[in-house]
């Protein structure tokens, strides 16, 4: 799973998304089967059911699977010298960033949903745009600060988040603690697609939207839509 985000470092955060391949979700009335899955929380996830799709309709949830692991990849580059006071201000992008995250599914309760545990494996500036600058010298600094940082957070049945929590270490560099509060922390909340409380059926749609509210107030979107339903199996896309 790969998100692309553009993070400004003095006025903005998260702002494009590219979304994850199709997961697959179980009906709640079937038996469970294994699928791959996604503290304080200023983010807000929102979902608004479009279409609820054809009959037969059946009630949807997402099931995991204990010890399964899964290895997220998050891309970023840093809008840098942003102006408050001038729109003419020049924008000057850094190289991209390549952060990895490992996560693996510790408990399953009897009502669903699933414990996951994460950490961050990596996190450096992509290979072929290292360019030897002391501010790139000094970014991949602010990088190693937050490799090996620790995770968790709950993923309920309809696929909502919460409790996100890093144990970032004091050894934290500035930018790199803005990676893990602004990027990942975010990207955290959508890796699973929240599904609708009601019974739907092929061609059902809804839009996940997420508030994002720092360093700058922005708003994210992305739209679902049911294309297979088949024994326990769903394929949303």
């Amino acid at each position: 799973m790969r998100y692309w985000i553009v993070l400004l470092v003095f006025l903005g955060s998260a702002c494009s998304k590219r979304e994850a391949p199709s997961d697959t979700a179980t009906p709640t009335s079937e038996k469970a089967t294994p699928a791959d899955s996604a503290s304080d929380e200023p983010e807000k996830i929102s979902l608004e059911l479009v279409s609820r799709g054809e009959p037969p309709l059946r009630e949807l949830s997402w099931q995991f699977t204990n010890g399964s692991e899964q290895l997220i990849e998050v891309e970023l580059t840093f809008a840098k010298n942003v102006s408050l006071k001038s729109e003419k201000a020049p924008v000057r992008l850094s190289p991209p960033i390549f952060v990895e995250m490992a996560l693996v599914t510790r408990a399953v309760p009897p009502d669903g949903g699933a414990q996951v545990e994460l950490r961050v494996t990596s996190a450096s500036v992509k290979a072929d745009s290292k360019k030897s600058s002391a501010s790139v010298a000094s970014l991949e600094k602010e990088l190693r600060s937050i490799v090996g940082t620790p995770g968790s957070f709950f993923i309920e049945a309809n696929g909502f988040v919460k409790d996100v929590t890093f144990e970032l270490p004091r050894t934290a560099l500035f930018q790199g603690q803005m990676v893990v509060n602004n990027v990942l922390k975010p990207a955290v909340m959508q890796l699973v697609g929240p599904l609708p409380a009601v019974p739907l059926g092929i061609g059902a749609t809804w839009v996940v939207k997420q508030a994002l509210q720092k360093p700058l107030a922005v708003e994210r979107a992305a739209e679902y839509e049911l294309i297979r339903l088949e024994n326990v199996h769903a394929d949303v896309a």
